[in-house]
């Protein structure tokens, strides 16, 4: 098997998504899949549709209930959307705060487009001041008003990335940083600077990473490591996705 094939085998199990080669046409439903809604994001041109597909059935551990997938419908032909460097091209870029949503499309728990060798199962450290402000894509398993954990009493911190506020301060993260560079390229890049998580297969295990993003106007992509680390022990946290890895 080759790398990306073996990551691609990694991240199906790690975010519970079913990957088949099926894809859906607007409107329409293809095998077992169908569309139960489009993508929403302010980044996202006119003429780009991303539809959002179901399986059957759907998976029991899965925060929304199921397992959905992404497929680009328009412009055609429809395939599916596993990466974000299929973006390229299709999307406009033109302030931080679309640069930001951009790359946490990339790690939005249900989404995760990890593919072409990007860390499998990565997800953005978020404090639970910070967990109403994510963008839910309209993405019905990454419904945060509903986030597994957080209304438990006492609640249970890790999933998926997401701390108390204490221990978000405790564990020495900080809130996303977004910078634009107009001297790097012919139309300048957006600087995304981030704390993620995300599980050190195939060990039963996390590290938290501070790393750095380079997205251009049009979604052009570029992930730098900054630094890398066991996920600290917190109080009340348990770092984990949908699985126990």
């Amino acid at each position: 098997m080759s790398k990306s094939h073996c990551y691609a085998a990694l991240a199906a199990i790690a975010i519970g998504c079913c990957v088949t080669p099926q894809t859906a046409a607007d409107g329409q439903t293809e095998g077992k899949q169908k569309i139960i809604g489009y993508l929403t994001a302010s980044f996202i041109k006119d003429d780009l549709s991303i539809a959002i597909l179901r399986q059957d059935p759907p998976y029991r551990q899965h925060p929304g209930g199921g397992t959905p997938q992404l497929s680009i419908i328009k412009p055609g032909p429809a395939r599916d959307l596993r990466t974000i460097y299929q973006l390229i091209g299709l999307v406009k870029i033109d302030s931080p705060a679309k640069a930001l949503e951009f790359v946490r499309l990339r790690t939005a728990p249900s989404i995760a487009l990890n593919g072409d060798c990007l860390p499998v199962g990565e997800h953005e450290v978020v404090s639970e001041r910070e967990l109403p402000s994510m963008p839910g894509f309209n993405h019905p398993g990454y419904d945060v008003s509903n986030w597994p954990g957080t209304h438990e009493h006492p609640p249970s911190w890790g999933f998926f990335g997401v701390l108390s506020n204490v221990g978000f301060a405790q564990g020495g993260f900080t809130e996303p940083t977004v910078e634009f560079w107009p001297g790097n390229g012919p139309k300048g890049v957006y600087a995304i600077t981030r704390w993620t998580c995300r599980p050190n297969l195939p060990h039963p295990s996390f590290v938290v990473q501070k790393i750095r993003e380079l997205v251009t106007p049009d979604g052009e992509y570029e992930r730098i490591e900054l630094s890398s680390q066991p996920a600290p022990k917190l109080r009340d946290t348990e770092w984990r996705l949908t699985l126990d890895l």
